[in-house]
């Protein structure tokens, strides 16, 4: 589109990570998963490619089969290629590879590798161990992919292990082709990163003028915006590449996004606290124990300190909070009261003792307010930006036996709420207000003062004495005038 390439296309020169968000209908898999896959084996016969989608039935196998297809039934390319393309045998049946790997003919002898030509992937792939030049990483987001924090967290997890798996991870090459789903997905990170090449393509310019109108009419384009069948979210997201979250959510991602929102260090003079919300059981379904450490400063801004979630024993929760009380030279923990059993005060004032530390734990009793309006109760501080989050809070769960930057756990918990499948460490952080801030009180009504409380003044110097006259009635007495 002619004057807009520097919206579109934003090119870091040597990167090797390429992000290439179409709208849907653009042919975007058809033409970087596709068509690039077959160009690059023309050119070099010996590379090994991984195709990795989201699933492999209906992602990664599906685009295995259109490459398939062309080196089988594309007789213009099998004529013009017949060096890269299978042979049929003696009754004209022509086999190549499998469902999820194909190798070129013309591979070189000196080409000895584990790996074939082409293999692929999805996101319940084992892929350890294997090595490739190329990566097409196409549709890792889908719709599903996005229900909750946990399938987020699995694709980013999954992602993370594509990046190993370069031959020569100084120049291997990914590709990552696919549309936006949600404001926090996968691609919206890659989105943020200055350090990779970016093609993005809405539907339609910022005048309404569409991007491929050989694909798609203004009229067409309008049609899709207005159907019953679809949100004014789902075409932000889906042809719009612009998966804004909704006007009503609580906590926006633009907070997050302010300066001094995340600091590097810690001001002096933060009175601290450490509250804890705690899990009973340790099996999966259930609920995390949730600590977090909160400073407050003079101006009443939060500064989050520790930030942990993990599903602990008993024993394992008591040395937390011995550990985080000694961290930070304080004796007094908040304990939530719901759940709370004896077992867990005994267990912490006996691992105090044992290490002669004494320990105070002060209950956090249940709120009449429902947890979703605890937690909504947080937004004005996080609106106001009197929030302050460390970049990055490395924690090692031994119940998952895996390290977490829980920055990245409790941002996403809090963008998805109130949708979020665990509101632990959201909770732990309300704490802070049911404890330490003032609550609302009704507006006091001065009135001027009148002769009688100026003699009162007169006479009786003391607050206190005024306010046990007054709760008495005391009678007009002549001797005060």
């Amino acid at each position: 589109m002619p004057g807009t390439e520097e919206k579109i296309i934003q090119f870091v020169e040597d990167a090797r990570t390429r992000l290439f968000l179409l709208f849907r209908g653009a042919f975007k898999s058809t033409i970087i998963t596709i068509a690039h896959t077959i160009q690059l084996m023309l050119i070099w016969p010996d590379i090994r490619i991984l195709i990795a989608s989201h699933k492999k039935e209906g992602g990664s196998q599906k685009f295995l089969g259109s490459i398939k297809d062309h080196f089988i039934r594309n007789e213009r390319f099998r004529n013009l290629f017949p060096e890269y393309c299978p042979k049929a045998s003696q009754s004209g049946q022509i086999d190549w590879g499998t469902s999820e790997m194909v190798t070129l003919p013309n591979r070189s002898p000196q080409a000895i590798f584990p790996e074939a030509t082409i293999e692929i992937a999805g996101n319940t792939t084992d892929v350890t161990g294997r090595h490739y030049n190329y990566l097409k990483i196409d549709d890792i987001v889908t719709r599903e992919s996005v229900t909750n924090e946990s399938m987020l967290e699995k694709t980013d997890e999954f992602n993370a292990l594509l990046t190993f798996l370069f031959d020569q991870p100084e120049w291997g090459i990914a590709d990552y082709a696919g549309t936006c789903y949600h404001f926090a997905d996968l691609y919206s990170k890659l989105r943020n990163s200055a350090q990779i090449t970016k093609f993005i393509l809405p539907v339609w310019d910022e005048k309404k003028v569409p991007t491929i109108p050989q694909r798609f009419s203004s009229q067409g384009i309008e049609a899709i915006k207005n159907s019953p069948m679809m949100t004014s979210y789902q075409f932000s997201a889906q042809y719009m590449m612009n998966p804004v979250p909704t006007e009503d959510q609580t906590f926006r991602p633009e907070y997050w996004n302010r300066a001094g929102f995340y600091y590097d260090k810690l001001p002096d003079g933060l009175k601290i606290y450490v509250f804890v919300d705690p899990a009973n059981k340790q099996k999966k379904e259930s609920d995390y124990t949730a600590l977090m450490t909160i400073g407050i400063d003079k101006s009443g801004d939060l500064w989050l300190i520790d930030i942990i979630r993990d599903k602990l024993t008993l024993e394992g929760r008591a040395k937390l909070v011995l550990d985080t009380l000694k961290k930070h030279g304080i004796h007094t923990v908040h304990y939530e009261s719901v759940g709370f059993q004896s077992s867990d005060f005994k267990s912490i004032k006996d691992l105090g003792r044992q290490y002669d530390y004494n320990i105070s734990v002060v209950e956090i009793k249940a709120s009449k307010q429902s947890k979703e309006d605890r937690i909504r109760g947080l937004q004005y501080y996080y609106e106001q930006g009197k929030v302050h989050w460390p970049k990055k809070y490395r924690y090692y769960s031994k119940y998952h036996n895996r390290e977490y930057d829980m920055v990245d756990v409790f941002r996403l918990e809090l963008w998805m709420f109130p949708s979020c499948e665990h509101d632990d460490l959201a909770d732990c952080h309300s704490f802070i207000i049911r404890t330490t801030m003032s609550k609302a009180s009704a507006a006091q009504v001065t009135k001027d003062k009148d002769m009688f409380d100026t003699l009162l003044e007169k006479f009786m110097p003391n607050k206190q004495d005024r306010k046990i006259r007054a709760r008495n009635e005391i009678p007009y007495k002549e001797s005060l005038w």
